[in-house]
């Protein structure tokens, strides 16, 4: 069974959404935008708590790392996996509330139904270099290949859906009056929080 520094190291190795200045790395099309362009594509305040999640991330890991320097992975690995999570709930929820408010009507059956639905911003690079992150980690130490599989699996199988924030149902009747329902209370970004915590609970 490898160290859990080792498991560590090669995690990080392959983990590389930061530069060596702790900022999101350039994409390679970036290379041939200017500035203008690249601050117009880009959503800066996203990108900047994305930046602070994978930082916090490989801190949180390094500190784990020094704590238990020479005891084996698999004495750890719930600690190492419940920081994996922890920035992962970090990112989709940023994700969220960088998200697109949307209205949508339809009719099913005999019902005419509209829903105000928040979409989240759609993954990427981050989600991408975590998965990368363990599957280094699954080549790398082949012992571990069935718990990083599972692990990979389970994220992307957790990734955030379009939330519904308010849901409401309209019919006639058969005297040609209508009859609405809704599905309780508003929600808002706030409730967003538990359908994470729903997502991520079998990671």
């Amino acid at each position: 069974m490898p160290l859990l520094k080792d498991v560590i190291a090669q995690f990080k190795s392959s983990f590389q959404y930061l530069d060596a200045e702790n900022r999101r790395k350039t994409f390679w099309y970036e290379f041939w935008l200017n500035d203008f362009t690249k601050e117009l594509l880009t959503n800066t305040k996203l990108t900047t708590e994305l930046e602070q999640a994978a930082k916090k991330c490989v801190e949180q890991l390094d500190e784990l790392s020094g704590q238990h320097i020479e005891e084996p992975f698999a004495s750890h690995q719930d600690a190492f996996f419940k920081i994996i999570v922890a920035t992962l709930r970090t990112v989709q929820l940023q994700r969220f509330k960088s998200g697109t408010e949307k209205t949508e009507n339809y009719q099913k059956d005999q019902h005419y139904v509209m829903e105000r639905i928040l979409y989240p911003k759609k993954e990427g690079l981050f989600e991408e270099q975590l998965i990368n992150g363990l599957n280094s980690v699954k080549e790398t130490f082949p012992e571990l290949s069935s718990i990083m599989e599972q692990k990979i699996l389970h994220i992307v199988e957790a990734k955030p859906k379009p939330f519904v924030l308010f849901h409401e149902n309209m019919k006639f009747g058969d005297n040609g009056n209508k009859f609405f329902t809704t599905d309780g209370r508003t929600r808002t970004i706030e409730d967003v929080t538990d359908a994470v915590d729903e997502q991520l609970k079998h990671v």
